[in-house]
C-alpha cells in the first residue's frame, strides 16, 4: 500500500466523517461468513465492499497486503 491515513497533523484538524447508511441498506457483518468481492456490508452503520474473498478480517482495518474492503461512499 502506497499511503497510508495517519489522521489529523495540525492542532484543530480532525478526521473526516465516515459515511453512514440506515440499517438495513446491506447485511451487517459478520465474522464467520465468507464474502466473495463486490459485496457490500454495513459495519457499525457504515459501508464497506468486499475487494476480494475474506472471512474474518474486519473492515476498515488495515492489513499487511491491503486491506479486502474498500469503504463505500454514498452517491
Amino acid at each position: 500500500m502506497p499511503w497510508l491515513l495517519v489522521g489529523p497533523v495540525l492542532p484543530g484538524d480532525k478526521p473526516a466523517p465516515l459515511p453512514s447508511l440506515p440499517a438495513g441498506t446491506y447485511p451487517a457483518w459478520n465474522a464467520t461468513e465468507a464474502y466473495v468481492a463486490g459485496t457490500r456490508v454495513l459495519l457499525d452503520g457504515v459501508p464497506y465492499q468486499a475487494n476480494w474473498w475474506t472471512q474474518g478480517q474486519w473492515p476498515g482495518v488495515a492489513a499487511v497486503g491491503g486491506s479486502p474492503w474498500t469503504l463505500v461512499f454514498p452517491t
